[in-house]
Order: structure tokens, then C-alpha cells, then sequence
């Protein structure tokens, strides 16, 4: 089950983010909706394949400094390193974006402050 995060900034920004996996974070229909080369690699190779989920995660944008929920694909095979995949291209300006890996400690785009968070519920 994942959570809704409520940022907020005492400038006015505010965003919420779905992070966390839901249900779907194992189906297959679901990871070929975001990542279609990763998913068919992962039914090609199911007998080599020990784990995957698909999970949303906080990602930054390089450019415009604003914050979204993003898809995640974690897999790995026997033998090999976990792997990660995100949707990295910013919606609103299309630059790079990064994983937040502190989602704690968020600086707000706009005034460049530290925002407060609350979790504002889970979702599936």
C-alpha cells in the first residue's frame, strides 16, 4: 500500500504525491503501460527473473526544480544487481529528472524553503 504525501510551503506551493506501491505494483499489463521494453524482457526471461514491482517514487525536475510522482521498475535477475527504471523526463518542461531519495527534507521550488509534509492518507 502506498502513500499520499501533502507538501506544503509557508510561499503557497503545495503538491501531493502518490509514492509507495498499490496493488498493480506486480502486474504485468501494468509495467508495459510505463516501461514496455523492461516488460517484455522480464516475460521473455521469467525463469531468470527474481523479483520486479513497479512503485511510484518522488522525482525532482533538474530544471525547473518542481516535484512529481513518478513511475518506478525494480527487477532484478539470479546473478545480477538490482536494477531501477523511472520515467525521467520532466511533464512540464521535459529536462532530466532525478529520484528524491530524501522525500523528508524537501525544498519548495518556488522559494527554495523547506516544506512541511503530512501524510494525508494511503492509496492501493
Amino acid at each position: 500500500m502506498g502513500q499520499i504525501r501533502k507538501y506544503s510551503c509557508q510561499c503557497g506551493y503545495e503538491k501531493q504525491a502518490f509514492t509507495g506501491a498499490g496493488m498493480h505494483g506486480c502486474n504485468l499489463r501494468m509495467i508495459q503501460r510505463f516501461f514496455p521494453e523492461e516488460a517484455d524482457m522480464l516475460i521473455r526471461e521469467k525463469e531468470r527473473v527474481k523479483m520486479y514491482m513497479l512503485q511510484n517514487v518522488l522525482a525532482e525536475c533538474e530544471t525547473c526544480q518542481k516535484l512529481f510522482d513518478v513511475p518506478q521498475l525494480l527487477y532484478q535477475k539470479e546473478g545480477e544487481a538490482q536494477k531501477a527504471c523511472i520515467m525521467d523526463v520532466c511533464p512540464e518542461c521535459e529536462k532530466p529528472m532525478t529520484v528524491r531519495e530524501d522525500i523528508e527534507n524537501v525544498k519548495c521550488p518556488l522559494c527554495g524553503k523547506k516544506m512541511i509534509y503530512e501524510i494525508a492518507g494511503d492509496w492501493d
